[in-house]
């Protein structure tokens, strides 16, 4: 991991380290919690130039990396999205980047609609947690990793890009 400084949502900084080769996120703290919203756009930005780096299958015993114990896999809820992480209650929280998407409310699953389109389109999406294929006419989840099928939600993007952009929008043919 490396540690990368992003803006914080009052002023000042706050220092995430980062793993391009299995896309974690290591929050000390409420770190997390403190990103502003360009930080978060400007991380996904990172996350996505890097994307062909991240070919590391995530280790199934993860540890803190400031006391080396054993995380615990934690189960929590943004709105409507669940979504995991693991914690080291005195330190912080790693995540998958997708994980965290999940936990800013940035990707959705998708409506029967638009889940029947998909699989009539396309027949196999790769997961976006851990790279595995996911062949729709068999399952919605990733075998490997069980993170279901998402899309990004264009309104809580473009909810974002108005907090750090006031009117500049995104628009997507749907």
């Amino acid at each position: 991991m490396e540690a990368e400084t992003f803006s914080a949502v009052y002023g000042g900084k706050v220092e995430i380290d980062v793993c391009h080769h299995c896309n974690g996120l290591w929050f000390d703290g409420r770190a997390s919690l403190q990103l502003s919203p360009g930080s978060t756009l400007k991380l996904f930005g990172s996350m996505y130039e890097r994307k062909a780096q991240a070919q590391q299958p995530l280790v199934p015993k993860k540890s803190c990396p400031r006391c080396r114990q054993t995380l615990v896999e934690t189960f929590d809820m943004q709105r409507a999205t669940r979504f995991t992480y693991f914690r080291c209650e005195p330190h912080g929280r790693y995540t998958t980047f997708f994980q965290f998407l999940r936990d800013k409310n940035l990707v959705r699953a998708p409506t029967p609609k638009q889940l029947a389109a998909l699989k009539e389109q396309v027949k196999q999406v790769d997961c976006s947690n851990c790279g595995a294929p996911i062949v729709l006419a068999e399952t919605v989840n990733c075998i490997h990793c069980q993170a279901p099928v998402s899309i990004l939600s264009e309104e809580s993007i473009n909810q974002t890009l108005n907090e750090q952009y006031p009117g500049l929008t995104t628009t997507t043919n749907q």
